[in-house]
């Protein structure tokens, strides 16, 4: 960016000075300079671009409320998560783990723009650990809604820092705009949960019969044969999705690795003939 103004001071500078013994340049300095105008442009794009990335990174606001409620529970959340910042710090370790492995090159996979993290605990138990919700307004701003059952759990501490986990890996993820299955999403946060320690990844063999994409497994069986899978796939989803996200991200039809995770899970391909007559393929366990 700062190449033009000097261009063009250079310029005005040999039009005040008239002389005629200036040489014309030869066809060797011209072809220099028009290179080093492309190296210009190209060091200024890439500076855009990372000056973009950069302020989309530098961090977002997080907003910690305190448990409604005079339960043991309660108290025991607001001191040991709230008063402290241990809540805070929880969302901050998350969230730079997670980035490492959905953003591992802010150039090539820019970051999802969040605003703001606003965690709270329910007045109510949910049908999940936790949900994440946009907060009114949109645009960034985020609401990681736990449910009174984490927080009131043995080991309470545990389950909130893996419950905060989640909730910024769901933040994080993209979700094509909300058009991605919400299937595909959640296996795709599964993974990313259970490769940090948090969660399990449970017996998926009847899910993998039919759906690879459906499971946490499946993901963590692409991630391992194609390294940055789960990247590009997200990078995929930042504005819709497609059918074929899957296979992009994979290198390679997703039938095909689907095939040799059903393998792993005990599945046996046996070929049968539906009422219509057509030719089908069922899954069998061994």
């Amino acid at each position: 960016m700062e190449a033009q103004p000097t261009s063009h001071a250079a310029r005005t500078t040999d039009q005040a000075r008239p002389d005629s013994s200036i040489e014309e340049p030869t066809a060797a300095s011209s072809a220099n300079l028009t290179s080093l105008c492309r190296l210009s442009t190209v060091l200024a794009v890439t500076a855009i671009s990372l000056w973009a990335n950069y302020e989309a990174s530098k961090g977002f606001d997080i907003t910690v409320l305190e448990a409604p409620g005079a339960t043991l529970a309660a108290r025991h959340y607001n001191l040991m998560f709230v008063s402290n910042g241990g809540a805070a710090r929880a969302i901050l370790n998350a969230s730079a783990s997670i980035e490492q492995t959905l953003y591992p090159d802010t150039i090539h996979f820019p970051y999802k723009p969040i605003n703001s993290v606003t965690l709270r605990v329910s007045d109510h138990n949910l049908t999940r650990a936790v949900i994440v919700t946009t907060a009114a307004g949109g645009g960034g701003d985020y609401v990681i809604l736990v449910s009174p059952n984490v927080i009131a759990e043995r080991d309470a501490e545990k389950a909130v820092v893996a419950a905060v986990y989640e909730g910024m890996a769901r933040v994080w993820v993209r979700d094509g705009r909300g058009m991605a299955p919400a299937a595909v999403v959640d296996a795709v946060v599964g993974y990313i949960c259970g490769a940090a320690g948090f969660g399990r990844e449970a017996d998926y063999a009847n899910e993998a019969a039919e759906g690879c994409e459906a499971t946490a497994g499946f993901v963590r069986y692409c991630e391992e044969r194609r390294p940055g899978f789960v990247a590009r796939l997200n990078k995929a989803m930042e504005e819709k999705w497609d059918d074929g996200f899957w296979d992009s991200a994979l290198g390679i039809s997703g039938r095909v690795v689907c095939s040799g995770f059903r393998a792993t899970l005990g599945w046996v391909p046996e070929r049968a003939v539906n009422s219509t007559g057509t030719m089908i393929e069922l899954l069998q366990s061994d």
